[in-house]
């Protein structure tokens, strides 16, 4: 059945068709449990549908079949892949590896002796490619609970925690400023939603995707999550833009800036 609605439809115009759909139905009746319960069910079918029918799919369909299976967008759920870099395996290997025996040794980087160190994740003193793969991400309740808490900590959410961020946290779990907080203010810390993803002026959380899959859905094909569109690959030019420049009447345009290096940095969604 998919892979002939994909030879007559594009997979943006059927998903298009499914949230128009199921959207008046759950708003219509509230959307009880009863009722999301059987849509998540009816979105979990057709991911794993489009997963086992289109191997070949492109990101931004992997982007739905993941919205669609509850995912968010925290490390090891969603459609996330490896990034791309010049500086790989063979890049590092061709540079160092000075005896070509297809594993660097400590004297072989002593300059960058750091750097290897870092880079040296079994701790013998010798580097190959297995130390450059990614650890398997741990699981079990000490992983769900670090991983919730280290959200609430991480308030720009750039994957790193600061003495800053766990001093604010603590004075946001610390209402009664008395210099201490008990378990019972931890638990009804964690359970409400974090101030720094609340909206200005109002009492609601920023939404975090994962929470509704037809919303998510929504938002993916509206451009408000991920993009349909792939991004640039290593060593392809960057798409032209314009951009205005806050707090001035004047805007910036990437093709203006000459060779000059330019460094791109995107916030964070939350």
């Amino acid at each position: 059945m998919v892979r002939w609605i994909r030879c007559s439809l594009s997979f943006a115009t059927l998903v298009a068709m499914l949230v128009a759909l199921l959207v008046p139905v759950s708003a219509s009746r509230g959307q009880d449990q009863k009722e999301l319960r059987a849509q998540n069910a009816t979105l979990q079918r057709l991911s794993q549908m489009l997963e086992k029918d289109w191997p070949d799919r492109p990101e931004w369909a992997s982007m739905a079949a993941a919205l669609m299976k509850g995912e968010g967008m925290r490390p090891g759920e969603g459609w996330w892949k490896g990034s791309q870099t010049r500086y790989d395996w063979k890049w590092l290997v061709a540079t160092f590896d000075a005896d070509k025996s297809g594993a660097i040794e400590v004297r072989e980087m002593e300059l960058h002796k750091s750097l290897f160190l870092k880079l040296d994740r079994s701790g013998d003193l010798r580097l190959t490619q297995k130390d450059l793969r990614d650890p398997p991400r741990p699981s079990g309740p000490a992983a769900v609970m670090g991983e919730e808490l280290f959200f609430r900590l991480d308030r720009d959410s750039n994957g790193k925690v600061t003495q800053d961020e766990i001093v604010q946290f603590f004075k946001e779990t610390d209402g009664d400023e008395v210099g201490f907080f008990t378990l019972a203010d931890l638990q009804a810390g964690l359970g409400a939603p974090p101030k720094h993803l609340q909206e200005p002026g109002n009492a609601g959380p920023l939404y975090r995707p994962g929470q509704n899959r037809m919303k998510d859905l929504e938002m993916l094909l509206s451009g408000q999550l991920g993009a349909l569109e792939h991004g640039p690959n290593v060593n392809d030019p960057a798409p032209d833009f314009t951009l205005k420049v806050r707090g001035l009447d004047e805007t910036v345009t990437l093709s203006k800036r000459g060779d000059r290096p330019v460094v791109l940095i995107f916030g964070s969604f939350t």
